[in-house]
């Protein structure tokens, strides 16, 4: 299984390097995309020296930068680059900065501000060097993450016959919840494209699916509730907001719904035993023993301590990365929860930031999916935000929730802007 999955990266690296001779505004695209959200799929443990999966993102970051000052129309790209969600993701980056003067845990502090920067605002950035993103744009940012996220389940399998743990993971340091999210962002847009391709066929349809629930299986494996709930309720999401007829999604998804409760009520209720995939019974067990495991209490208590924190500091915020502080720790250490994080760190100023930025990231959901113009590849990227703001409201730091910013930047590059006409809203090329 190991040789299978060195195989199947070389093979997506193989196409990749196809594209790139073809078309380089969109290997550009396809390799930022990668390395921003699915990066860790890749074995990169082959190589003998650390920071080359950096050093390939970096490479991606500058060559969409490059971009930008190649083409034609860098006034384009800029009016798209130059928008609410930008402005207030940058200015979220200089209130973490800025309450760096105060903070008592100034190393995480300085290693979480930039690793938002770097991870979660320049990627933004760089996509609106690319913009605007059309139909095929998007198919190709869907079989991106896909790719992406069935390559990692595929590593998983890949390295779980040599693990003897609750957890399964690729073998080395990698977290199991960053591993499960990568693969949830994958099976999230496979289930919706079974569920939302208009006229799909019935083979097509049953690719889809079962790959999709194939990768929730594996993401099952890691022990994660976190993403496999993420998953669920972005494919909910997301068949609601864009399926055909409200009233139609509106009673299959209440049936859906209802078969969840039931099956997992037969869970909880029922001895199941499931020795050989001890991170599904760790899943399992969770949710039977919900509010009350030894996970959901530490949980709980990490809440109380990021609310305490604010509360002390009158609202104010201790500063960036003093969390850790009020827990006795010098080093990194968060509430695995986004507000409470900002709550306690940059007070009721980096709230005001945090919630706009969240606020306009979802009236463009809204616009979006309304929008005729889009077709189903555009608009089940939208739900990959619903499935990231989950992930950061259960679990990681401000910089470990990337993905959140990232996709929520994306959705500004999608839409035609009034008064600009078709002409030129078309791809551009590079200056010759």
């Amino acid at each position: 299984m190991i040789y299978f999955y060195y195989a199947a990266s070389a093979l997506v690296v193989l196409v990749f390097f196809m594209l790139l001779l073809r078309d380089l505004r969109r290997a550009i695209l396809a390799g930022l995309i990668f390395s921003t959200l699915t990066l860790g799929a890749l074995p990169w443990r082959l190589f003998p020296v650390d920071g080359i999966a950096l050093a390939v993102q970096t490479i991606f970051l500058v060559l969409a930068f490059s971009w930008l000052f190649m083409r034609k129309d860098t006034a384009l790209a800029l009016s798209y680059m130059v928008n609410p969600y930008t402005l207030l993701l940058l200015v979220l980056g200089i209130v973490l900065v800025a309450f760096l003067l105060v903070s008592d845990n100034l190393s995480y502090g300085l290693t979480t501000t930039l690793w938002f920067l770097v991870k979660g605002f320049l990627p933004v950035v760089a996509l609106g060097c690319l913009a605007p993103l059309d139909k095929a744009d998007f198919r190709l940012i869907v079989l991106t993450i896909v790719c992406g996220g069935l390559l990692m389940a595929v590593a998983l399998l890949a390295w779980s016959g040599v693990q003897q743990t609750e957890r399964f993971g690729l073998g080395d340091d990698s977290n199991p919840i960053t591993i499960a999210r990568v693969i949830g962002l994958g099976a999230t847009l496979l289930l919706l494209l079974a569920f939302l391709k208009p006229g799909i066929k019935l083979a097509e349809f049953s690719l889809y699916s079962l790959t999709g629930l194939f990768m929730l299986f594996a993401l099952g494996l890691t022990g994660s509730r976190g993403p496999l709930v993420a998953a669920v309720l972005s494919v909910l999401t997301g068949f609601l907001l864009m399926g055909a007829g409200f009233g139609k999604r509106l009673r299959t998804i209440l049936i859906l719904a209802l078969a969840a409760v039931l099956l997992i009520a037969i869970v909880a209720l029922l001895p199941v035993n499931i020795p050989s995939f001890p991170g599904i019974e760790r899943i399992i067990d969770r949710f039977d023993t919900i509010g009350q495991n030894p996970s959901d209490r530490t949980r709980l208590e990490f809440f109380r301590t990021a609310w305490d924190g604010f509360v002390t500091s009158s609202g104010l915020g201790l500063g960036t990365g003093d969390y850790a502080t009020l827990r006795g720790i010098e080093g990194a250490a968060y509430p695995h929860n986004v507000v409470l994080e900002v709550a306690v760190g940059q007070g009721i100023v980096g709230l005001v930031i945090l919630f706009a930025v969240l606020l306009v990231a979802g009236k463009q959901i809204l616009r979006l999916s309304r929008n005729p113009e889009l077709d189903v590849s555009g608009k089940i990227l939208i739900a990959l935000w619903v499935y990231s703001l989950f992930n950061a409201l259960v679990s990681m730091d401000i910089a470990g929730n990337y993905s959140l910013w990232v996709t929520g930047g994306m959705l500004w590059f999608f839409e035609r802007r009034a008064g600009v006409p078709k002409s030129q809203m078309s791809v551009s090329e590079p200056v010759s």
